[in-house]
């Protein structure tokens, strides 16, 4: 039972050492039915050691604490977590909390805004800036409690701090006021939440400019991107081959083509997707196979027609016996005759 109640005390809270160990959380641990004595306890914890299965020190004087851990052999590839003085894990995003009253009610933890690298989302303040506003405030606002004075204030800062300026939050603060107003704080918090909304007019030029750098950033790595990936399409092909690829994008988007080197790159990518793990090359051979199975007639190779007669009517007189002419470009038919005289004009 006393090792059943040591491992509840330190496996139960996920720890291998507590040094703040008292013999009656022991004795607590083992259940009512087992109201052991102290010095047994001890004893046992003193056997536990010598058995190796955990790490005892007794407490040594009055007022004193024991230490109780899991014994090294039971720890192989385990590494105990750093704890603050109050026994809490120190972790790298832990912050020191600022007020003593916080300790129960800790404050929300909030990243920084002005993130080096990141979108402005706010701009410097001058302090001197949020007093000038509160000074110039109407008096309704002026008389309210000290406590409510830092509340506004700390309204004022952070609209000034999203780029609105002074001038704003004062036209907001001096508007018409209602017959009675018994709580002016939560009048103010509502105007401003509903009059001063995104961006102020000194905040927003930089989250432009910040946006369009980034736009312009992005369309740089979009090209580079391109190009790389055009070289490495224009080393994997030859012209027939391009020309094909532009061809079946034809046939398959029914568009015409703008930019011929996005189109290739294009064709390059559906050809490695529809084929995976095969070279560029041999990818693009079998892609152009299932978008064009017939290849396209050529200058050798003409469509298959019914053979035509090596003797007709001749096209320059109409007289019979015309034969066709390999050097003219529709192979006509022209006679001896016609043909021996045009021979001899040119």
């Amino acid at each position: 039972m006393v090792l059943r109640a040591v491992l509840k005390l330190l496996c139960g809270w996920s720890r291998i050492h507590d040094d703040r160990v008292r013999i009656h959380q022991i004795i607590e641990l083992c259940g009512p039915e087992h109201r052991y004595d102290p010095k047994t306890v001890g004893r046992t914890l003193a056997a536990l050691r010598r058995g190796e299965f955990i790490d005892y020190t007794p407490a040594l004087g009055r007022g004193r604490f024991a230490t109780v851990a899991i014994h090294p052999r039971f720890l192989h590839g385990i590494t105990e977590l750093e704890r603050d003085e109050d026994g809490r894990v120190v972790v790298t995003f832990s912050r020191r909390r600022p007020y003593i009253s916080q300790r129960n009610h800790l404050p929300t933890p909030r990243s920084s805004r002005t993130s080096v690298g990141g979108r402005p989302r706010e701009v410097k303040v001058d302090a001197n800036e949020v007093r000038r506003v509160l000074a110039s405030a109407p008096a309704i606002y002026r008389g309210m409690p000290r406590h409510l004075r830092w509340c506004l204030g700390r309204e004022i800062r952070t609209h000034l701090a999203r780029g609105f300026t002074a001038r704003q939050l004062l036209d907001i603060l001096a508007a018409p006021m209602p017959e009675q107003v018994e709580r002016p704080l939560r009048l103010a918090k509502w105007r401003f939440s509903h009059n001063l909304i995104g961006a102020g007019p000194r905040l927003a030029p930089l989250q432009r400019a910040w946006d369009e750098q980034q736009r312009t950033a992005e369309h740089a790595r979009y090209a580079a991107d391109q190009r790389r990936r055009a070289v490495f399409v224009f080393a994997g092909t030859t012209a027939p081959i391009r020309h094909r690829m532009l061809a079946a994008l034809r046939a398959k988007f029914s568009a015409p083509i703008v930019d011929e080197t996005t189109a290739l790159v294009h064709a390059a990518r559906m050809a490695t997707r529809d084929n995976p793990g095969l070279p560029l090359t041999e990818a693009i051979h079998r892609w152009l196979d299932t978008q064009l199975p017939a290849a396209p007639a050529t200058a050798e190779t003409r469509p298959a027609v019914a053979p035509e007669p090596d003797t007709g009517v001749c096209v320059a007189c109409g007289a019979d016996g015309g034969s066709v002419r390999e050097e003219l470009p529709l192979r006509s038919l022209v006679c001896d005759c016609c043909w021996t005289s045009a021979t001899t004009a040119a």
